[in-house]
């Protein structure tokens, strides 16, 4: 019966640690994800500004605010 706890044991450890690679691999996703939103806003509003300044003008507090 020894071996068979063995077994279970190496098995539930295993479990364990691809449960916590996943769960790892999950958070890298979202920290990519909020980065690429984060530039594709940056983005958008730098498109804005120039394209208010070529204008002559500048963009209202709300855009900014956005």
């Amino acid at each position: 019966m020894a071996l068979w706890n063995k077994l279970r044991d190496e098995l539930q450890r295993a479990g364990r640690a691809a449960q916590e690679a996943l769960d790892e691999g999950k958070l890298r996703l979202d920290v990519v994800r909020s980065k690429q939103a984060m530039d594709k806003a940056a983005k958008k509003l730098g498109y804005g500004v120039y394209r208010a300044k070529k204008a002559g003008g500048d963009i209202s507090a709300g855009e900014y605010q956005r």
